[in-house]
């Protein structure tokens, strides 16, 4: 991988139906170096699959991340064994020093403390830390039997083109169009990219977290990490008093020296990396809920 690759995976990770066309002007190259490009790391694995996003309320669950501590010795693959027994579960990432990432769908606090416990109880486990972001509250917005046919049609799939919508679900094109505009207006839906970015060559992938003081306004700092050091392709914040932020470099001293000027700027508490080995995805639980209200919601 390149930089102009990592220009394009940015790009696509905040609307992944953008023209190849219109990404390469953006970068100055052809839509066709764009294309293959982005084959290029679909054949390699890194992006897995272009995506169809919403909030967790419009299924009226809410959404927990969690960090997992291990410790002893213990096989990677028997802990994502283990995870994944749990059907919310939506993602893992394995991260250096005995650290997992995860995501995982819940309807009220009876079921969040029950999740927590059965990951506790997975062997290895030393501690759990959780952290609710925040909601967009979607619960009381009502999706026609329509938009919730597009969306499923969208998922896992989510360049699939206007006329194939309509032809799949036996409407107008223009309809098609209509109900998306809408959709993405009301910020309903927004459309990216899965990707195991552990399968980039020639870079080193890690997550920087960082926890900020206490009255700081997070947006300040957030954008200051973002205007200031390019090396990101994606953040996940700021909703919390941390901020994650996706990134890559060349080597371990790169990686040094962002963390030392990342803690100088004001108003940062606390800022960590972590680097990660692998990512991994479970879908069938999300995809049947998708289905499921699809398949109730007659035209």
């Amino acid at each position: 991988m390149d930089a102009i690759d990592f220009e394009i995976l940015k790009i696509l990770n905040k609307d992944s139906r953008r023209s190849f066309l219109t990404i390469g002007k953006e970068l100055g190259i052809s839509g066709t170096a764009v294309r293959k490009k982005v084959e290029k790391m679909m054949d390699e694995g890194v992006i897995i699959t272009f995506e169809v996003g919403f909030d967790s309320s419009l299924l009226q669950l809410s959404t927990c991340i969690a960090d997992i501590r291990l410790k002893g010795n213990f096989k990677t693959g028997e802990i994502i064994a283990e995870l994944k027994k749990i059907p919310t579960i939506l993602f893992v990432i394995c991260a250096v020093g005995n650290i997992f990432t995860l995501m995982f769908y819940y309807h009220d606090s009876r079921e969040l403390e029950k999740i927590i416990e059965r990951i506790h109880l997975i062997n290895n486990v030393s501690n759990v830390e959780t952290d609710i972001p925040r909601s967009h509250h979607f619960a009381d917005v009502k999706l026609s039997p329509l938009d919730w046919k597009i969306i499923h049609s969208l998922n896992h799939d989510a360049r699939k083109k206007n006329h194939q919508i309509a032809r799949e679900l036996e409407v107008s094109p223009k309809t098609i169009k209509r109900r998306l505009n809408r959709l993405i207006k009301d910020r309903i839906i927004y459309f990216t990219i899965d990707v195991d970015l552990s399968r980039a060559k020639n870079y080193i992938m890690y997550v920087l977290a960082v926890e900020l003081e206490t009255g700081v306004e997070k947006e300040t700092v957030y954008a200051r990490i973002k205007n200031e050091f390019s090396h990101i392709w994606a953040t996940a914040g700021p909703v919390q008093p941390s901020i994650a932020f996706f990134m890559y470099a060349d080597g371990l001293s790169e990686i040094g020296d962002v963390l030392e000027e990342v803690k100088r700027i004001p108003g940062v508490k606390k800022a960590d990396v972590f680097l990660y080995t692998s990512w991994h995805r479970f879908t069938e639980w999300y995809d049947k809920n998708i289905e499921k209200m699809a398949r109730i919601c007659p035209l």
